[in-house]
């Protein structure tokens, strides 16, 4: 499920030098039993669609979701089957 953050990628952001200190990484967010069934800890690196990025876990998050954000890097419109590969 693709997911907006407040500070990312986008033009209006990345361009303020200001803002830039802000942007952070990109990770993609699933709750504690999705990753376990995947194998996967916060922290791990996994690669979705050709590009490396950090697993965060979040209680929250509904089961069998994976949030994946807009405007960092990812190639990501509109929801879609994210299969994920352990880096």
């Amino acid at each position: 499920m693709p997911v907006t953050r407040l500070y990312d990628l986008g033009i209006t952001v990345a361009t303020s030098k200001l803002l830039q200190q802000r942007i952070g990484t990109a990770s993609i967010v699933l709750n504690a039993e999705s990753a376990s069934q995947l194998g996967l800890d916060a922290g791990d690196q996994v690669e979705l669609s050709g590009t490396r990025i950090g697993v965060r876990v979040d209680a929250t998050v509904p089961a069998n979701v994976v949030l994946v954000p807009r405007s960092m890097g990812l190639p990501v419109e509109s929801p879609f089957v994210a299969k994920l590969k352990k880096a």
